[in-house]
């Protein structure tokens, strides 16, 4: 396969950890981790990854690994965009 293919990745369904944790255990914070994979579902090492806030506008980056794998921890409970970037592969959104 092409790397020039759009971006799967595979997410430990962090997006909700924030106000799961919130619930769970009274805090305001949470955390979002996974993996970046391409297409041939080879990890992605060196791919940015930002999140940002929808209510507050407050936006974070972190570089994926060498196993393609990304972490962000501390983010205020609420919603989020994601985008994961790398030259020569075609950018991915998510809300």
């Amino acid at each position: 396969m092409r790397r020039q293919q759009v971006f799967v990745w595979a997410v430990a369904l962090g997006l909700l950890c924030a106000s799961t944790a919130m619930a769970a255990a009274q805090t305001l914070t949470g955390q979002l981790g996974g993996t970046v994979i391409d297409g041939s579902k080879s990890v992605v090492p060196g791919a940015t990854v930002t999140v940002k806030n929808e209510a507050t506008a407050t936006t974070v980056t972190t570089i994926t690994d060498d196993k393609g794998a990304y972490l962000f921890t501390n983010l205020i409970a609420g919603r989020y965009e994601m985008k994961v970037t790398l030259a020569n592969f075609k950018t991915y959104e998510a809300k």
